[in-house]
């Protein structure tokens, strides 16, 4: 297996005994850390799912498994150019934005030079500073965040203008379904002129 299908199979080969036989087990851990060779960058989600797939099954795998997300994050370097603002719609409808935004957030408090500012919204911001935290460091810090409430999109750029964040880009997790004020385009505007 290369080293991008031994992750995406990990739950399975985990599954069929590899971690049980310590031979298996030696060659299986072997293989992973091939999966940090130059030119193997697009596997880092590809890992990170497979250490939530073992999880309940083996949490030494799955820490393994995350060690191995970290060092692929290492090894991409700082690639992304400035200060960074993830913007999370964690409204009624946006379940699965809360964890989209955090993986978002912890690929770019990696990659990004400047700072990130993890901002989650429904109709009233709440901020996580995520620069130099991992995903599990996010994971922890919103595992009481729940979805629900309107959306305002505007109102997690509003808090960044009232904080004096200088982003240099926004990332946006949402549908975009914003039914209460302050919109989006109002407040990027005043950003904009800001910048």
């Amino acid at each position: 297996m290369t080293p991008t299908e031994l992750v995406t199979n990990a739950r399975a080969l985990a599954k069929l005994g590899a971690k049980d036989t310590p031979a298996v087990r030696a060659a299986f851990e072997e293989a992973l850390g091939r999966a940090v060779e130059p030119g193997r960058r697009k596997a880092t989600l590809k890992t990170t799912r497979a250490a939530e797939a073992v999880e309940d099954a083996d949490p030494a795998l799955a820490g393994k498994l995350r060690a191995l997300q970290e060092r692929q994050l290492d090894r991409a370097g700082s690639s992304v150019e400035g200060n960074w603002l993830v913007l999370a719609d964690k409204s009624g409808s946006m379940e699965v934005a809360v964890e989209t935004a955090a993986h978002v957030a912890a690929v770019l408090a990696r990659l990004a030079a400047g700072r990130v500012l993890l901002v989650l919204f429904d109709t009233l911001p709440r901020a996580i500073e995520a620069t130099g935290l991992t995903l599990e460091d996010l994971k922890r810090e919103l595992v009481h965040v729940q979805a629900g409430g309107g959306t305002s999109i505007g109102c997690g750029v509003q808090y960044a203008l009232e904080w004096e964040f200088p982003a240099d880009g926004i990332a946006l997790v949402s549908d975009g379904a914003e039914n209460t004020a302050p919109g989006f385009a109002g407040v990027y505007g005043v950003l904009t002129q800001q910048l």
